[in-house]
């Protein structure tokens, strides 16, 4: 995944199944991985285009519908199945975006631990060594989940010193219009932003993991001339810089 004769031909993406996404380009900050669920699905078309506006290369998306972080339904792989799945073909960026777990915290917010393992179990098959950016979770009618699923998310951060968190929760909470009836799912307005906010979100950790001095390799070229704080205006992070 590092080195990009490893990866597919770039024409092979046209041929992929609905909810893949393979660009073998190299490009100035390197390779990722987006694993995600229906809201990175709900504009799949445009979320290429905001990797490459990024200029993440190579990369590779893997979203489904109604995907679970760890349970493998009739509907949709799971998370961790889809992590495998990449690695299987090669592909390991040293960073990885898991926006998965609105699906998940209806389930594990009833069962204490629940949902601390499951990230527990995402964070180990992803393994040492990776950056994972992990997008949290809003459901405007299901507060009490949605805070139980990001309080385990901060807290993992003390163990996981890899895992920084995106805030999407307090991006979208400030913007309602952006979803559907549903208090979930997105108008295409919202999947544009939510697009744009991903990939921007793991750009933004790259820089300021290179002003930390902490950036796993020689993928990313940005310019390093920003302070931390500058550098992650556009995510609202925890633990960036683990001195």
């Amino acid at each position: 995944m590092l080195v990009a004769p490893s990866l597919l031909p770039a024409e092979r993406t046209s041929a992929l199944p609905a909810g893949l996404h393979e660009d073998a380009t190299v490009r100035a900050r390197g390779a990722v991985a987006l694993i995600g669920d229906s809201l990175s699905f709900s504009h799949w078309a445009g979320l290429p285009e905001e990797f490459e506006q990024e200029r993440w290369g190579p990369f590779q998306l893997e979203a489904r519908s109604g995907r679970f972080t760890t349970t493998t339904t009739p509907e949709a792989t799971s998370g961790v199945d889809a992590v495998r799945r990449l690695r299987a073909g090669g592909f390991d960026p040293p960073i990885w975006i898991i926006a998965l777990g609105t699906n998940d915290m209806s389930v594990t917010s009833a069962v204490p631990g629940a949902t601390a393992a499951l990230i527990d179990t995402m964070m180990s098959e992803i393994g040492p060594g990776r950056r994972v950016v992990w997008v949290d979770v809003y459901k405007r009618y299901s507060k009490v989940a949605t805070a139980t699923f990001n309080n385990e998310l901060t807290a993992a951060t003390g163990h996981h010193p890899g895992l920084t968190i995106a805030n999407w929760h307090g991006l979208v909470a400030a913007n309602l219009d952006w979803l559907a009836d549903d208090g979930v799912h997105l108008t295409l307005e919202g999947s544009r932003q939510r697009n744009r906010f991903v990939a921007r979100a793991a750009a933004e950790l790259t820089t300021a993991l290179l002003v930390c001095g902490e950036m796993p390799g020689a993928v990313v070229h940005a310019p390093v001339n920003l302070s931390v704080e500058a550098a992650t205006a556009l995510l609202p992070a925890v633990r960036l810089c683990h001195r």
